[in-house]
C-alpha cells in the first residue's frame, strides 16, 4: 500500500487520517451529548469534559495535518458512473466536514478559554486564559458549538448511508478505496 494517494485509491496516510477523525468525531459527539445530560456537580461530568477537551484539540490538530497532507497528496478522482448530483453532494458534505471539524473545536476552545482560567490538559499542556468575553458572546459560542455538533452528526449519518449505498447497491469501489 502506498503512503500517498493514487489517482484511483487513497493512500495509507489519508486512510489513517480519515478513520482517526471519524472515530474521534463520533466519540466527541457521543461524549458531548452524554455530558450535557449530567449535572456539573457530578465528577463524571468533569472527567468527560477533560476527555472531550483533549479529543477536541486533537481533532483540530489532525484536521490541520489532513489539510497539509491534501496539498502534498490530493484526493483520488471521483469514481466513474456517479451522477452529477452525487458528485456535488459529496463535495458539499466533505467541505462541510472540514468546516465543522475546524469550527466545532475552535468554538469549544474559545468558550472554555474565555472564562478567566487557563486550560490544563492532564498536566501536559496548559492553554492560557484568553481573557473574558461577555456572557452573551460565550453563550453564542457554546450554541454554535452545540448546533454544529448536531449538524455534524447528521452529516456523519448521511456520509455512512452514502458509503453503504455505493458499496451495496451501486457495487462500486468507493468504500473499498478508504478502508484497509
Amino acid at each position: 500500500m502506498n503512503f500517498r494517494n493514487a489517482s484511483d485509491e487513497y493512500g495509507l496516510i489519508s486512510k489513517l487520517l480519515h478513520w482517526l477523525l471519524a472515530v474521534a468525531m463520533i466519540g466527541l459527539i457521543a461524549i458531548g451529548w452524554y455530558m450535557t445530560r449530567l449535572s456539573d456537580e457530578d465528577i463524571l461530568y468533569w472527567r468527560l469534559l477533560d476527555i472531550h477537551e483533549t479529543l477536541g484539540l486533537g481533532v483540530l490538530l489532525v484536521v490541520g495535518m489532513k489539510a497539509a497532507w491534501l496539498t502534498i497528496s490530493p484526493n483520488p478522482r471521483q469514481l466513474a458512473g456517479l451522477m452529477p448530483w452525487e458528485i456535488r453532494a459529496a463535495r458539499a458534505v466533505h467541505a462541510s466536514f472540514v468546516i465543522a471539524m475546524a469550527a466545532i473545536p475552535l468554538t469549544g476552545l474559545l468558550f472554555v478559554a474565555t472564562n478567566g482560567e487557563s486550560i490544563n490538559l492532564y498536566d501536559l499542556i496548559t492553554i492560557p486564559d484568553m481573557g473574558h468575553l461577555s456572557k452573551g458572546v460565550r453563550t453564542g459560542l457554546i450554541n454554535v458549538h452545540y448546533y454544529l455538533s448536531y449538524g455534524c452528526a447528521i452529516l456523519i449519518m448521511l456520509h455512512i448511508a452514502a458509503a453503504l449505498k455505493h458499496h451495496f447497491f451501486d457495487l462500486n469501489n468507493s468504500l473499498r478505496r478508504i478502508t484497509f
